[in-house]
C-alpha cells in the first residue's frame, strides 16, 4: 500500500503514470508496473539526495547501473527512452530539497 504524505509525491506519481502510458499504450498492468518503477527511481533519488555524497558521482553511478539496461531489448529505441526516464526521475528526486 502506498501512502502519500505530501502533494509532491502524489504529483510525481501522477507524472509517472502519464509517462508510463507513453511506453505501455493501453495495457494497464504494464502502466502500473512502469509507473511503480519510475516512482521507485524518484524515491531512490530522494533517499540518495539526503546523503552528503557528490551529486555528480551519484548520477554517474546510477547511469553506470543502467548502462546495460537495454541489452537484448526487443525495441532498443523504446528501451533507451524508458531508461532515460528512469535516470531523469532519479535526478528529479536528487534535486528535491
Amino acid at each position: 500500500m502506498l501512502i502519500f504524505s505530501t502533494g509532491v509525491i502524489a504529483n510525481e506519481t501522477d507524472d509517472s503514470i502519464k509517462l508510463a502510458k507513453m511506453f505501455c499504450f493501453s495495457n494497464q498492468e504494464c502502466v502500473d508496473i512502469v509507473a511503480l518503477e519510475l516512482d521507485s527511481s524518484y524515491q531512490a533519488g530522494l533517499r540518495d539526495g539526503k546523503k552528503k555524497n557528490d551529486t555528480k558521482k551519484l548520477i554517474t553511478a546510477r547511469r553506470n547501473k543502467l548502462s546495460s539496461f537495454c541489452k537484448g531489448a526487443p525495441s532498443e529505441d523504446l528501451c533507451i527512452a524508458y531508461r532515460d526516464s528512469l535516470l531523469n526521475n532519479y535526478i528529479k528526486g536528487l534535486s528535491e530539497k
